[in-house]
């Protein structure tokens, strides 16, 4: 499975992190997150019946790290909300998440653990801001509970 996709799929680009999908869908997040935009998050567990946790009004608090090296690949950045910290990311090992290809033959094998999977519009390169921009991240931790976590853009540009 090639890159291609994950490179020119504007619009709901559904992708697993893995070592040879990473470091794209990084850049595409780092994009989305250079228009100076307030981001909305949305977290929840999708196995519990819990009320999602709403964060509003956040604002990068530093420049977004992204790696790639020593056998794993990944992205992260802060965020910041007057009184509290915010962060998402996600992150591949080898070993782990080699490939996409291999990580959704684990996903429709219901083999869910340690993966990460990707749904987002926006973020190619040369994309300005637009209003449907998002991304939409979940994890399996180690025992298969999946956590999600929705990124919205407002709609304003820069503050």
């Amino acid at each position: 499975m090639t890159n291609d996709r994950v490179m020119t799929q504007r619009s709901h680009c559904n992708a697993m992190v893995a070592l040879d999908t990473a470091d794209v869908l990084a850049q595409r997040v780092v994009n989305l997150l250079s228009h100076g935009r307030r981001i909305t998050i949305v977290r929840r567990y999708v196995d519990r019946n819990g009320t999602p946790e709403v964060y509003a009004g956040l604002t990068p608090s530093q420049e977004p790290n992204v790696w790639n090296r020593n056998g794993s690949s990944g992205f992260g950045v802060r965020l910041d909300q007057p009184g509290r910290l915010h962060a998402f990311g996600f992150s591949a090992q080898a070993g782990v998440n080699d490939t996409e290809e291999g990580e959704w033959k684990r996903y429709h094998a219901d083999d869910r653990v340690d993966m990460t999977e990707i749904i987002i519009t926006g973020g190619l390169d040369g994309d300005g801001p637009a209003r449907d921009d998002h991304l939409e991240i979940r994890h399996w931790n180690t025992y298969g509970v999946c956590e999600e976590i929705v990124v919205a853009f407002d709609n304003e540009g820069e503050w």
